[in-house]
């Protein structure tokens, strides 16, 4: 009984050490995909834009163009470097949920054992 209490007082340490890399591991992996997602999804909407019928067809829904008039011609695109709150460029918010809601329930377990908190994580 010694030698187990003895055994799992010295493996405490290097196994909590082991779970919480494991576990940083795979929230930020999580985190990646969802930016990942999040950027092929916002590509796709900025090449859309990025041919003509795509830049006459947002004139004229912003009101720079009239239904019945022609479009104006582009030179170039200047970007001002300004952040946009344009509604069809926003992301969606959902994706930024942690992985709690996702986890099962003996992550939880393992996780109040070694004293792990996913939230620490410094990314955000």
């Amino acid at each position: 009984m010694v030698v187990v209490v003895a055994l799992v007082a010295a493996l405490y340490s290097p196994v909590k050490a082991l779970y919480g890399a494991h576990r940083t591991n795979a929230v930020l992996a999580e985190r990646l995909d969802a930016a990942t997602a999040s950027a092929t999804q916002l590509q796709g909407e900025v090449d859309s834009l990025m041919t003509r019928e795509g830049i006459e067809d947002e004139a004229r829904r912003r009101g720079y163009v009239g239904e019945g008039e022609t479009a104006v011609e582009v030179g170039g695109i200047e970007d001002s470097g300004s952040a946009t709150t344009d509604e069809s460029v926003t992301g969606d918010s959902s994706q930024a949920q942690g992985q709690d809601a996702q986890d099962p329930w003996y992550v939880s377990v393992l996780d109040f054992i070694f004293g792990y908190d996913p939230s620490t994580q410094g990314v955000g």
